[in-house]
């Protein structure tokens, strides 16, 4: 009896094969993403890029930043002043009487001239409570003389996602 196996030894050139076709494998993955590798740039190209930067007027903010700073300038909270016209928080009402608009209110800005209300509400399933929170939301705007809503013109109700369930046009006396 021999000190081999038998069927290690058939197995012997199928393992080979095995390993070889791994080893190309590899092989052809290295060598197809080393083709797709961008050039390195010369020495001099980064130094000429690094000349060029050094050469650019440095502003403070990127320009991202000032968009940001810009519509947080022209975007104003209207959440004091809602609260200011029923005198108590929208979670009190809710509480007492959930059948009233103000009771689902989150969150309320003006931009551009309207006043955003969102309310935490399905804007189908409860598009009344959103045709009552415009109107009346109107109504205050109208007879406010709030720094916070001057120059609005529309009341728009939101749902939670900002999709317009119902807006109303400010009629100004």
């Amino acid at each position: 009896m021999s000190n081999t196996d038998p069927t290690a030894q058939s197995n012997s050139p199928t393992k080979r094969n095995m390993i070889a076709l791994i080893a190309a494998i590899v092989l052809a993955f290295v060598a197809s993403r080393a083709c797709q590798a961008e050039p390195k740039p010369s020495t001099e190209e980064v130094a000429q890029s690094i000349s060029s930067e050094a050469t650019k007027p440095q502003t403070t903010a990127s320009k991202p930043a000032r968009e940001t700073r810009a519509k947080a300038e022209t975007k104003k909270d209207a959440m004091g002043w809602l609260t200011s016209q029923f005198g108590v928080a929208p979670s009190e009402v809710l509480v007492q009487d959930p059948s009233i608009w103000y009771g689902y209110v989150t969150g309320a800005y003006v931009e551009y001239g309207n006043l955003h209300v969102q309310l935490q509400v399905d804007r189908n399933a409860d598009k009344a409570l959103g045709e009552q929170a415009a109107k009346a939301l109107s109504n205050f705007v109208m007879f406010s003389d709030d720094p916070v809503v001057d120059g609005v013109n529309w009341a728009i109700a939101e749902d939670g996602a900002g999709v317009i369930i119902k807006q109303e046009k400010v009629n100004r006396r």
